[in-house]
Parts: structure tokens; C-alpha cells; sequence
């Protein structure tokens, strides 16, 4: 299954999206934490 894309494969797309969304996840998750000062 070939996608037509000329910008790069489908898999390094979504790879690529994946890991921007775990680190923007793991960012806000890390201020969050920063922020809040939890109390253990």
C-alpha cells in the first residue's frame, strides 16, 4: 500500500507526529508538576 505523498512516507509522518505530541505531553506534564509543587 503506497500513499502518494511528496513530503515523506506515511510511517515517518506519524512517527514523527507521535513523538511531538508525547514531548509536548511530557512538557506540559513536567510544568504542571513545576507549577503545583506536589506535596510528596
Amino acid at each position: 500500500m503506497k500513499a502518494q505523498q511528496p513530503y515523506g512516507s506515511p510511517q515517518t509522518l506519524g512517527r514523527r507526529v507521535s513523538f511531538w505530541l508525547i514531548a509536548v505531553a511530557v512538557a506540559l506534564y513536567l510544568s504542571y508538576i513545576a507549577g503545583t509543587s506536589p506535596p510528596f
